[in-house]
């Protein structure tokens, strides 16, 4: 079921954008540490976000608000499944391409295991969601893009999988879901430059195209696109069972901590961090701005 708590209108000072690689990077440019550890460190403030729990809801809410204050259209999607009662946090910029139904999914999780804090699983990802929506809520696109942070990750991808079902019984045309599921730590020099993509196969054209954009903005960024064969326990599993394309996105490098109390905010490496969330603002408005026949 959706819940709608608010809708706002769009701000209408938007700037247009037709593929404009110089304001692509000036949106790049916007992304800066300090900016990501605001949102980063608003979401760790409520401990362990076990999914059902207070602090997952407390979680939930400043999501919520936050999004709000973008002026984004932004809702609570609520849902049942296994025993759990949660909420997936949804916020919509519209296209602007009247003849575009597409939609392009960028996500996280914002629920952790029991004890973790989720410093990188997958507090980077949400705040990453957050720290883009924050740049591209000035700016307008050809397509629609919908930021979601689901909750039920950890305990079986119930918030993605209750989501999915629900795009496809109303048939949403969503073209490409980017889950952002620990993006926040590297350790070695190559893992440093590295985002990785594991696409199904029937999903592989969204890393193919990721990569080129990768290498359009290596020059600013420093990060490429490394492409390994999919895998099935993320987020975006659940649109692909629906019929959906969608990608798991990870750092490279191993992370000692993760589903551990030591899952804090001092074990990511934030320059890395950093370079990971312009890199997924790049391919996430080129994808959004690219025409496509639809």
């Amino acid at each position: 079921s959706v819940l709608i708590i608010s809708a706002q209108d769009q701000p209408s000072n938007r700037t247009a954008l037709f593929s404009d690689e110089s304001t692509i990077i000036e949106m790049i440019n916007q992304i800066n540490e300090s900016h990501l550890y605001d949102y980063h460190a608003g979401l760790l403030k409520f401990g362990p976000r076990y999914t059902g729990s207070i602090s997952c809801n407390l979680a939930a809410e400043y999501i919520f608000s936050e999004f709000q204050q973008m002026g984004l259209e932004t809702e609570f999607h609520e849902w049942r499944y296994a025993g759990f009662h949660s909420k997936n946090v949804v916020a919509t910029l519209q296209g602007t391409d009247p003849d575009s139904s597409v939609e392009y999914v960028l996500c996280g999780h914002y629920d952790t295991v029991v004890d973790a804090p989720g410093a990188d699983d997958d507090g980077s990802g949400t705040a990453a969601v957050l720290a883009i929506a924050s740049v591209f809520r000035n700016y307008q696109f050809n397509h629609t893009i919908r930021f979601i942070t689901f909750s039920g990750e950890e305990v079986g991808t119930y918030g993605s999988f209750t989501y999915a079902r629900m795009a496809s019984y109303r048939g949403d045309n969503i073209v490409a879901v980017l889950n952002m599921d620990m993006i926040g730590y590297a350790s070695t020099a190559e893992g440093g430059r590295v985002l990785r993509f594991f696409p199904p196969e029937r999903s592989t054209w969204i890393a193919d195209e990721a990569t080129v954009i990768g290498e359009k903005y290596n020059d600013i960024i420093d990060m490429k696109v490394v492409t390994l064969p999919g895998y099935r326990g993320a987020d975006n599993q659940a649109f692909v069972d629906y019929g959906y394309d969608g990608v798991w996105i990870a750092h490279q490098d191993g992370y000692p901590w993760g589903h551990s109390p030591e899952d804090t905010a001092d074990h990511l490496n934030w320059s890395y961090y950093v370079k990971a969330t312009k890199l997924m603002l790049a391919i996430t408005a080129e994808f959004a701005l690219k025409p496509i026949d639809v």
